[in-house]
């Protein structure tokens, strides 16, 4: 590796404190540091001016590797930008869970022999949500939802060309296998494997006796969603807990895997599932 990004939280490390106990854990790296441009100025990036360069945030996503700094939330808002320019991320947890990151605050020390032989790579399906001309992507899931809360959302399912059913629901969760032990989990989901690509859709809340299920469908599955509207007839897309798009009753909503794969990186093998086990 000759660039290694830092993507820290400015919420779980305000200050970068902790961001430059990294820095300095990296003493072995001998490449080049890429830090965005806006932290400049940190009084705890002083000792280590000599070892960063100050970049605009896009070319961050212009490494070979994106080591995030926060939590699994922090992946989740690098992951599409980093998916689409095949950057692995490298995730160390400053946050509470941490199901995708490497390292623990606690053991940043290890990152003092880190080198290329060390290190697993796991690759991770995204999905892609368009309406009309608007495209995003997840890595966790997408919410068809309320704008506001405490209203039913009607919509119709379709796979392919056939209708699947009609839910009448708190919101419709569409999951990667990733996204399994996130909001889909909450809701009453089951856990899959991230090691195999699947979509799972999942209502919240369900007035139908098929939205109590979690159904599994094949990455191939092309879904579209049409009618949404509670009573006001206010509906929003969420992509991994961010509101990205208001829905109209006449919208076309299409949900499928992502052309792009996230290659996240860790120090051993690990597993989604035994993540799963062990936080729980």
């Amino acid at each position: 590796m000759k660039k290694i990004s830092l993507y820290p939280n400015p919420d779980r490390d305000p200050t970068l404190e902790r961001t430059a106990k990294v820095i300095g854990a990296l003493g072995a790296f001998s490449g080049e540091l890429l830090l965005c441009e806006r932290f400049r100025g940190l009084s705890a990036l002083t000792p280590f001016l000599s070892r960063i360069r100050f970049v605009p945030e896009d070319e961050l996503f212009r490494s070979d590797l994106l080591m995030t700094l926060g939590g699994d939330g922090t992946i989740l808002s690098a992951a599409p930008r980093a998916a689409e320019a095949g950057i692995p991320i490298f995730g160390i947890n400053f946050g509470n869970v941490g199901f995708m990151t490497s390292l623990e605050e606690k053991e940043i020390g290890k990152l003092s022999a880190l080198s290329e032989k060390d290190l697993t790579v796991s690759s991770r399906m995204l999905l892609e949500c368009s309406v009309g001309e608007d495209r995003f992507y997840a890595l966790n899931e997408f919410v068809i939802a309320p704008e506001k809360g405490f209203h039913i959302v009607e919509m119709d399912l379709f796979t392919g060309r056939k209708k699947l059913c009609r839910f009448r629901a708190d919101g419709l969760i569409f999951n990667t296998p990733t996204g399994s032990t996130g909001y889909s989990f909450s809701a009453g989901g089951a856990v899959q494997d991230a090691d195999f690509d699947s979509i799972g859709v999942k209502a919240v809340s369900s007035y139908l006796l098929i939205g109590a299920h979690h159904m599994i469908f094949s990455p191939e599955t092309v879904f579209t969603v049409k009618g949404a509207a509670t009573e006001d007839g206010a509906v929003t897309v969420c992509a991994d807990g961010r509101a990205v798009r208001p829905i109209g009753k006449n919208d076309v909503i299409k949900v499928r895997r992502a052309p792009h794969r996230l290659k996240l990186i860790f120090l051993k093998p690990k597993s989604n599932l035994e993540v799963f086990f062990r936080k729980f």
